[in-house]
């Protein structure tokens, strides 16, 4: 009985002691923001001590009990040579190398910001001179999550051809701007989903405060139960579909529409908050110099409401990485294919 006991209480130790890592952003190639106490954070074991190396100075914390830790770096000019951080704790150590310091943006947004370099017409002339070691790209994958998330799977890469072509478009023109302009090193992060509106980008404490998104809210929360509902007439859908493809195939008509199939619940990115939790609360509070944003289109039917939403979620996001009023820059919808109203 007495080596189950010691068992269980090896398991449960080992399960206390957390890996010692940092913010998903903080890795190999990443830029950092110039001329601010750059925050550099992580998780070690519970109540450890942590020690930052950077620049030739070391940074001290300490662990929380969930083991959680955060030192803010001096603020630094711009540098194109590439810097080496180190964090230790105990026997544990990670290092991360080949990191600038210059401008970060985020550009957010739907469709119009997740459109790659490679859909657009001078892709091929744009690629071949994409090669730009100062220049930092790094994208987001879609992952919608029901409740804010501190994780996601990413890394930073130099801007070459093969990166930028599967980059944002606006975002890789806008980063290679910069470098232009201002002549130091640009890291631009990617967090975009097509289709989605700006309810899924904004956190559910916002949508809760004002009954203007009660909807939105009770879509969410109602979504599971419809989702077996919605599962049963794609299947019937699907089945009229095969059929009307076979006739479709005898006569020489052009086939219907082939029905899209519903998210499953966990996977939805169009449910309130989902994409904030799962794609932008992760980055924070990562330095940023400000956001690009490009959406509207699928906000469009509520256009009477946009301008609170988007208040109410650019003031959301400024309000968790505490930078104060951090610049928004807003791409303004194009008039198209849509009626006066």
């Amino acid at each position: 009985m007495n080596w189950i006991l010691l068992l269980f209480l090896g398991i449960l130790s080992a399960e206390l002691r957390g890996e010692l890592t940092l913010h998903p952003l903080i890795g190999d190639h990443a830029v950092f923001q110039r001329d601010v106490p750059f925050p550099v954070i992580g998780k070690a074991d519970p109540n450890s001590e942590v020690v930052v190396q950077w620049q030739g100075k070391d940074f001290k914390a300490k662990a929380g009990a969930d083991g959680k830790w955060l030192v803010r770096l001096d603020p630094s000019p711009a540098n194109e040579k590439g810097q080496t951080l180190k964090v230790t704790s105990g026997t544990k150590s990670v290092e991360v190398s080949d990191i600038l310091i210059g401008e970060v943006w985020l550009a957010s947004g739907q469709s119009n910001m997740e459109w790659k370099l490679k859909q657009i017409g001078a892709q091929s002339t744009e690629a071949e001179k994409a090669d730009d070691p100062l220049l930092r790209l790094v994208g987001i994958s879609h992952s919608p999550a029901p409740d804010p998330s501190d994780s996601v799977k990413i890394s930073w890469n130099l801007s070459s051809k093969g990166s930028a072509l599967n980059f944002s478009a606006v975002a890789y023109f806008f980063g290679r701007d910069l470098r232009r302009d201002l002549q130091v090193p640009v890291g631009v992060i990617q967090s975009a989903v097509g289709g989605t509106p700006a309810e899924a980008w904004t956190p559910l404490e916002f949508l809760k405060s004002d009954a203007a998104f009660a909807k939105a809210v009770n879509d969410r929360d109602e979504y599971p139960n419809w989702y077996p509902k919605l599962v049963a007439k794609y299947e019937r859908d699907e089945l009229a579909y095969n059929l009307a493809v076979q006739e479709a195939e005898k006569t020489g008509a052009k086939p219907p529409k082939k029905p899209r199939a519903p998210h499953a619940p966990d996977k939805n990115p169009n449910l309130a908050s989902v994409l904030w939790n799962g794609m932008i609360h992760p980055l924070v509070p990562y330095t940023i110099r400000g956001v690009i944003w490009y959406q509207g289109e699928a906000n469009a039917y509520r256009a009477e409401v946009y301008e609170k939403l988007l208040s109410g979620m650019i003031g959301s996001w400024r309000k968790a990485w505490g930078q104060g009023d951090f610049p928004f820059l807003i791409v303004q919808l194009a008039d198209f294919n849509y009626n006066e109203e």
